[in-house]
């Protein structure tokens, strides 16, 4: 599994409208996400499917946020149940 983001937001701000008769600079801020994962079944039985697996995330932030958030990343180790038959619904991206 891969997955990419990039977004621009006012993350340091508010946010919220100004006031009337008021017009502020809202400081737009970029931030970049990639995500990299795998998922490897280990039993599988008329009950269902158990996996196990891990992803990891990297982040660009924009230079007016290092000072806050510096260079973030992330990384999860999980365990996944998906039930097999009728009562599962199909997985879809």
């Amino acid at each position: 599994m891969v997955r990419a983001e990039s977004v621009a937001k006012d993350l340091l701000d508010l946010g919220g409208p100004d006031p009337r008769g008021f017009i502020e600079f809202h400081r737009i801020s970029h931030v970049a996400a990639l995500t990299v994962g795998y998922v490897h079944d280990v039993a599988r039985d008329r009950w269902g499917r158990v996996g196990i697996g891990g992803d990891a995330t990297i982040y660009h932030v924009a230079e007016n946020m290092l000072e806050s958030y510096g260079s973030p990343h992330s990384f999860h180790v999980f365990v996944r149940y998906r039930p097999s038959g009728s009562t599962s619904m199909a997985h879809v991206h």
